[in-house]
């Protein structure tokens, strides 16, 4: 509990200094945008815990040593932009359920390969018991794409947003109210 704490006290320092500081451009500007990466991911599936997958967005450029290593565990690349959202979901919960039953009343979201790596991603994170903090422009889907997948591995999702009027003690009441939840079982 000691470690979550120092985590969670962590990020508030982080997210309370961001208010404070100007933005570094230069050190910005070394980070690899989205769309200049492949982002391959190699996962174990939750729901076959002996099985992996595969992830990325362009077949063509998957390494042959992982290509190799899904024919060894008798699975082929797939082509993820021409898979339909159906497919692309079965993958998601393949990825974050452990549970088999079917789903009911999932909203409608448009699931895309993209959307489905960010989600491995913050899965991959979660796991490590590392926080996930979502940057972007407002408007972007950050929120929908957090939700959507809360709402696949069944557990609470509360979001906190931040603007120029949240202040410091509204952070520290969500993330107690948060921990309050979580310290219950109410994930």
């Amino acid at each position: 509990m000691t470690q979550e704490t120092n985590i969670c006290s962590s990020l508030f320092e982080i997210l309370v200094s961001l208010n404070d500081q100007e933005v570094d451009t230069a050190r910005l500007e070394n980070i690899i945008q989205w769309d200049d990466s492949n982002h391959l991911v190699v996962v174990f599936l939750s729901q076959m815990p002996d099985s992996i997958c595969a992830l990325y967005q362009e077949k063509s450029k998957v390494p042959g040593n992982v290509e190799s290593l899904l024919k060894s565990q008798n699975a082929e690349l797939q082509d993820y932009y021409i898979m339909k959202p159906a497919t692309l979901l079965k993958q998601l919960e393949r990825l974050a359920r452990r549970k088999m039953h079917k789903l009911k009343n999932l909203p409608e979201y448009a699931l895309s390969i993209e959307n489905l790596l960010k989600m491995a991603i913050i899965l991959l994170r979660l796991h490590a018991n590392i926080p996930v903090v979502c940057c972007g422009e407002a408007c972007c889907g950050k929120t929908s794409l957090i939700s959507f997948l809360s709402m696949v591995m069944e557990v609470n999702f509360q979001a906190l947003n931040l603007y120029a009027g949240v202040y410091e003690n509204n952070i520290l009441d969500f993330i107690e109210k948060a921990i309050a939840l979580a310290t219950k079982g109410e994930t």
